[in-house]
């Protein structure tokens, strides 16, 4: 939360630092970054979001704690899977599997409900105070199906499956979880959807973040609608852990478009947050963010054409991610690269926000 504080102050004064690495703000803790980057940013080009209204905060921050929840939560089963090898252990668990159960489970706290709750942190941070109710009843269906996710192995006895984007277990506790986690998100898209900030009819730096945000928010229901359509297509014939894969294919496949759009975003506000100069205007911005969701309005066609189990589907919903995923990624990724590789050569100090983006 301290990037996002430190956010917010940039977004109402951004401070002037020049080429010999000074900082001319004399708030507390900016008097002390040396940045070597020359900024000289208009206010409209900046890539900053404005924080929400007072009333919308605890929800974003309620949505960034069950993030990281997950990923404590995955932590500790990660000590399970190590133990499942040793000798012996492993007899002492009563689960069906004890690797393959905590991995499971891991892997669904480490990666669904991390990216799907930090999703939920960047849609509320754009959100208007409207309809609240609707955002904490998505939370606390989300963070209820997160927990029964968590708990189910040990109340049911249900075989793992290792299926792509969503393992499973076979069970109906671990089923419960997982509808009510799904349910939840759908409820935070529709949220989103309904209450999201305008973008605005000049186009901005900010203006071109919401677009990015209103973009993966349509890829979310795209994922959504094709999670369903797997759903009503895929053959009574089919059981068992061919069935699963088919469910849930076609939209986790869309559903890698939602992390980099969000990715993306982050990356241009860490950007600008950090006191790197862009070479990108906002009106490119914007462009990249529409090319980079033509991909995912062809998802639809994927389903009319073909049979959800058959081979060209599963196909040509591969092609779609590993040849449209980079369309906006890579044209912003090396420019933001090459900006940030120019800063550290020449010796700016890495703080916060800078190395956030150099992690990432």
């Amino acid at each position: 939360m301290k990037t996002l504080r430190s956010i917010d102050k940039q977004a109402d004064d951004q401070p002037t630092r020049t080429g010999d690495g000074s900082c001319d703000d004399t708030r507390p803790g900016y008097a002390d970054m040396k940045y070597t980057t020359t900024i000289d940013y208009e206010p409209d080009k900046r890539f900053l979001l404005d924080m929400p209204a007072h009333s919308v905060r605890p929800l974003s921050t309620s949505w960034m704690l069950l993030a990281l929840g997950a990923l404590v939560g995955g932590g500790v089963l990660t000590v399970v899977i190590v133990l499942s090898r040793m000798p012996y252990i492993g007899d002492v668990f009563p689960w069906v599997d004890l690797f393959h159960t905590a991995l499971v489970v891991h892997v669904d706290l480490t990666v669904l409900v991390w990216f799907l709750s930090m999703a939920g942190v960047l849609w509320t941070i754009n959100i208007m105070p409207r309809w609240l109710w609707l955002g904490w009843l998505s939370l606390g269906m989300c963070v209820a199906g997160a927990m029964i996710i968590t708990i189910s192995p040990f109340l049911g006895a249900g075989g793992p499956m290792m299926t792509n984007y969503v393992p499973i277990l076979e069970d109906p506790v671990f089923f419960t979880g997982l509808a009510v986690f799904g349910a939840g998100f759908a409820l935070l898209v529709a949220h989103a959807l309904a209450a999201s900030r305008p973008i605005g009819r000049k186009i901005t730096g900010q203006g071109a973040l919401r677009f990015g945000l209103f973009s993966s928010l349509i890829a979310a229901l795209v994922a959504i609608g094709a999670l369903a359509s797997s759903y009503l297509g895929i053959p009574d014939a089919i059981e068992g852990e061919r069935y699963y894969e088919l469910l849930f294919w076609g939209g986790g496949h869309t559903l890698q478009f939602v992390h980099v759009q969000l990715m993306l975003v982050a990356w241009l506000w860490l950007a600008t947050a950090s006191g790197i100069a862009s070479r990108l205007t906002p009106r490119v911005v914007l462009v990249l963010f529409a090319i980079g969701l033509i991909p995912v309005l062809l998802t639809p066609a994927a389903y009319i054409s073909f049979d959800v189990a058959s081979p060209d589907h599963l196909h040509t919903m591969t092609w779609l991610m590993r040849y449209g995923g980079g369309l906006a990624a890579v044209p912003i990724g090396l420019v933001i690269l090459f900006n940030l590789l120019g800063a550290l050569r020449g010796r700016g100090a890495l703080g916060d926000e800078r190395s956030a983006l150099f992690a990432s």
